[in-house]
C-alpha cells in the first residue's frame, strides 16, 4: 500500500495522537452534527480522511446495525490506524478504503451521509 497523497502533517506517531486528540476535542460537535440528521434504515456513510478514527465510531452508531460506515484515506498508515481503532471499538458496520475519492476506490459512491473534516487544509494538492 503506497501513500497516495503528499499530507502536510506526515503519519508519525505523534500526528496520530494529535488526531486523536482532535477527534476527542471535536466529538460532542460531531455527536450534535449527526443527532440533526435523519438516515433512511440501512444507511450508508463515508468519512473522507478517516485517518486513525475520524468519526467511524461515532456514524457506526449512527447508522446502526443495518447501516455501513467506510472510512476512506489516502495515507496506508493511517488506514492501518483506522483498522486497529475498528476492531478495538468492535465496529462490525465499518470497512476501510485506501485511496482518493474515486470511482476506482469507492466503486458505488452513492451515500446517505458523507461526513469530510479538515482535509484540504491538509492536502498539498487540495485540487
Amino acid at each position: 500500500m503506497d501513500a497516495l497523497v503528499d499530507y502536510r502533517l506526515g503519519s508519525s506517531a505523534a500526528e496520530r495522537d494529535r488526531l486523536l486528540a482532535q477527534c476527542r476535542l471535536f466529538r460532542t460537535c460531531a455527536t450534535q452534527m449527526l443527532d440533526r440528521i435523519d438516515l433512511p434504515d440501512a444507511a450508508r456513510a463515508l468519512d473522507v480522511g478517516c485517518g486513525p478514527l475520524g468519526i467511524l465510531d461515532l456514524l457506526s452508531r449512527k447508522v446502526g446495525e443495518t447501516g455501513t460506515v467506510a472510512g476512506l484515506d489516502t495515507d496506508p498508515r493511517m488506514i492501518t490506524w483506522a483498522r486497529q481503532a475498528v476492531t478495538e471499538y468492535g465496529l462490525g458496520n465499518v470497512g476501510l478504503l485506501h485511496g482518493p475519492l474515486s470511482p476506482q476506490v469507492v466503486p458505488d459512491a452513492s451515500c446517505d451521509l458523507v461526513h469530510c473534516r479538515l482535509v484540504l487544509v491538509n492536502n498539498t494538492g487540495p485540487e
